[in-house]
């Protein structure tokens, strides 16, 4: 896994948790 890829994971679980809008993990699912 790359560091970006690693970067969109976090933001992945941290958008989950709060419920924000998914584009980053959108792309995260994307690049990974």
């Amino acid at each position: 896994m790359t560091m970006f890829g690693y970067l969109m994971h976090l933001d992945f679980e941290y958008q989950r948790q709060t419920n924000a809008p998914k584009s980053w993990s959108v792309l995260g699912d994307i690049v990974v």
